[in-house]
């Protein structure tokens, strides 16, 4: 007996005597090799069809399983979805999002919470899918939390003491007189419209501080804050070139939030904050998101602030009664469509005697809170002060400032390490030893 390539017993002598006998039968089954490897198919088969007839086929009256499959099957795959909805259930019942009365008491701040009805049906949405998704608990758990912490009232606008701001200026910040003079104009004109009713059709106060690095640009928004009584907030839009840092990343992408300028507004917890957005002439643009500056037409603009829509909350959010500063140090930089809707002042570069005044008043307030007085350091020279100043080479008041602090920080060392404070003379000489010491560090 043979054996065929496929492992059947092969029979020559049968496999023709079966074909002969089937050959004049019509009906025909293609035989298919069973073994893939197999070098030649098996030989075709021919069933008669009176031999079908006599012979039906008897099929097996089993009930099929479900799916498909075999009972054991079944049973497993029921097992696995019990076992499935056990285990969703013990995380549900552990889970402090799906706690009833955690559930409920976030329920009862929705109703509590001072908001337009858009918001609060936001909010019940929110909630839904918090108490009968897992999948969505996280997400919408932290989108009622963000929208919360926004404020919806209407603030109480102030008129501002001018005289009492400029003196506040004139005590913090060394010259500038101009400037001083236009930030003062500034707030005259806005006590003005408060007084006589006239509400900011145009949209939110927008100023442009335009100058080189350190010449005070950010010191002045601070000041014009703080003479104004809001909380101040800074954005940061050096490098940023995606337009979602400002319109927020929209809810079912991963880790979505709101955009920079929502969140300045999460932290001041008020309508009218003062927000700084720091070096506007360093965005660039992304090809994937768009530009950020485009995005910002829509702050900027008067008819769209009122209705600022974020990405993320996707509800409107009035902008217009904030006060918007901009920094820049090369306002050609800055789009036009953008720069032609702020009140651009140009802050020039210190002068030496500016500098000096500056390098006086700072030492001195860091030699108060040193105590080197206190272990016989005599006061700095007027010496020191110069030298400060000639080993400065910027426009602004940096480097004045971060010497400073360098000959106040060798003095404490010295006095550590040994040194007798009456044999300190913070002067000349000392300042030079002082920076070039600082200098070769930052060199190693």
């Amino acid at each position: 007996m043979a054996i065929n390539v496929s492992g059947n017993n092969y029979q020559p002598q049968q496999a023709e005597r079966r074909n002969a006998n089937y050959a004049s039968n019509p009906y025909y089954v293609a035989n298919m090799p069973t073994n893939r490897f197999a070098r030649q198919p098996q030989a075709d088969t021919y069933v008669p069809a009176q031999r079908r007839e006599q012979q039906p086929v008897q099929r097996r009256q089993q009930p099929r399983a479900i799916g498909g499959g075999s009972k054991l099957q079944t049973v497993a795959t029921v097992a696995g979805i019990a076992a499935s909805t056990l285990i969703a259930a013990s995380l549900l019942k552990s889970s402090s999002l799906f706690n009833k009365k955690q559930t409920d008491a976030i329920l009862n701040q929705i109703k509590q919470f001072d908001a337009p009805e858009k918001v609060k049906t936001k909010l019940y949405e929110a909630h839904r899918k918090m108490s009968n998704s897992v999948m969505d608990a996280d997400s919408a758990k932290n989108y009622i939390d963000n929208v919360q912490r926004l404020s919806f009232k209407d603030p109480e606008i102030k008129a501002v003491d001018t005289k009492k701001a400029r003196a506040i200026m004139d005590e913090e910040l060394t010259g500038m007189n101009k400037v001083k003079d236009q930030v003062i104009n500034f707030l005259e004109e806005r006590n003005y419209n408060l007084a006589n009713g006239i509400k900011n059709e145009n949209g939110p106060l927008i100023l442009c501080l335009d100058g080189p690095p350190g010449c005070g640009k950010t010191s002045v928004a601070e000041l014009i804050a703080k003479a104004m009584g809001v909380p101040f907030e800074r954005i940061s839009l050096a490098g940023v070139s995606d337009s979602m840092a400002v319109t927020g990343l929209p809810q079912g992408y991963k880790d979505a939030h709101p955009g920079e300028i929502i969140k300045a507004f999460q932290d001041a917890k008020c309508k009218n904050p003062v927000i700084l957005f720091d070096e506007m002439d360093k965005m660039g643009a992304s090809r994937e998101h768009g530009s950020p500056a485009a995005a910002l037409l829509d702050v900027l603009e008067p008819k769209q602030c009122k209705n600022f829509t974020d990405k993320y909350l996707e509800f409107p959010y009035d902008l217009s009664q904030a006060t918007f500063i901009i920094t820049s140090n090369n306002k050609a930089n800055i789009d036009k469509t953008l720069l032609d809707r702020v009140k651009v002042i140009d802050m020039k570069a210190f002068t030496t005697g500016e500098k000096e005044t500056i390098a006086s008043k700072f030492l001195g307030k860091l030699f108060g809170g040193s105590k080197l007085e206190e272990h016989g350091v005599k006061k700095f020279t007027d010496g020191a002060v110069k030298a400060i100043v000639e080993n400065t080479d910027d426009a602004g008041a940096r480097k004045t400032i971060q010497n400073c602090k360098d000959v106040i920080k060798q003095a404490k060392v010295d006095i550590q390490r040994g040194a007798k404070g009456s044999d300190i003379i913070i002067d000349e000489n000392y300042v030079n030893k002082a920076l070039e010491q600082a200098a070769s560090k930052i060199t190693k």
